[in-house]
């Protein structure tokens, strides 16, 4: 039976700022840690795209293959999904993007997330409420601010196949089709590229420390992608599970947001537990970083 392959990507950019946490180099690197180690454990192969500075900080792990393919990046470090985007375009199909603070912690949630003969992968379905405070802030907000400032094919097709505003989580992603991994791609860099290029957007977003374009330009966008083209989608949970009694079950774990960082004691405690030598390895490394 093929391995499957999972990716890591670590962009450093948006590593030092990013919701005004500090130390987050330092927290990623527990996070991701623990994630390599769960991923091994498994039987899965995995590989992680960096920048340069990535990999003197990531390098320690013990990844199957490191790509520095990120150091050419040149967009404001808000587009935090980036580095995820240069992986999936020098990785082939069926390579599954996992984010650092996913766990994959058993066969099961392998095969969960592994891709047989659909078209793309994601970790769940997001159901986005404008009437939320705090979805409005994060979709509604960013939505409104991408469409102020670029109108291209992207954006359109945002428009015309958005339904009650869904997403997809993206924790968990992987194509299982050529053609949809070209047009989301070239649909997110075009985007991207004409937003960063863009002072009066530039500025707005500096203005406002929370903004996150990418979960338009991203999750909404692969989901309304996957409308399109009526794509045969795969997702880690169904939309009639409790997502946390689901995950405990075939064990999955994505500590999601800058919620990651109040967890860091809890991640180096498990990975001292179940890998007290990688455990070592990571702890004199960090005192040099």
């Amino acid at each position: 039976m093929k391995k499957t392959t999972l990716i890591h990507s670590a962009w450093t950019e948006p590593m030092h700022s990013r919701w005004h946490v500090s130390n987050q180099i330092q927290g990623n690197l527990w996070l991701f840690a623990l994630s390599v180690h769960y991923a091994k454990s498994v039987g899965a192969d995995i590989i992680l795209h960096t920048d340069s500075a990535g990999e003197k900080i990531f390098g320690v792990l013990p990844y199957d293959n490191i790509h520095i393919t990120l150091d050419k990046l040149d967009l404001h470090c808000r587009f935090w999904a980036a580095g995820k985007m240069v992986a999936h375009e020098n990785s082939p199909l069926g390579y599954i993007h996992i984010d650092g603070d996913v766990f994959i912690k058993t066969t099961q949630a392998l095969e969960a997330i592994t891709l047989k003969n659909e078209d793309v992968v994601f970790q769940s379905r997001e159901y986005i409420c404008f009437d939320s405070k705090y979805e409005s802030t994060f979709y509604k907000y960013n939505l409104d601010l991408l469409r102020r400032h670029v109108d291209n094919d992207t954006m359109r097709l945002i428009k015309q196949y958005e339904s009650r505003d869904n997403a997809y989580n993206t924790g968990v992603f992987g194509f299982g089709n050529e053609n949809l991994k070209r047009e989301f791609l070239g649909g997110y860099w075009d985007t991207a590229n004409k937003l960063c290029r863009n002072q009066s957007f530039i500025d707005e977003v500096n203005a406002y420390q929370d903004t996150c374009p990418d979960i338009i330009l991203e999750q909404m966008h692969l989901y309304c992608l996957c409308r399109k083209h009526n794509a045969k989608t795969k997702s880690v949970f169904q939309e009639h599970d409790n997502i946390f009694e689901k995950a405990k079950e075939i064990g999955y774990t994505h500590i999601i947001g800058k919620e990651k960082y109040s967890h860091i004691d809890e991640v180096k405690a498990r990975l001292r537990e179940l890998n007290p030598q990688l455990y070592s390895k990571v702890s004199d490394h960090i005192k040099t970083i």
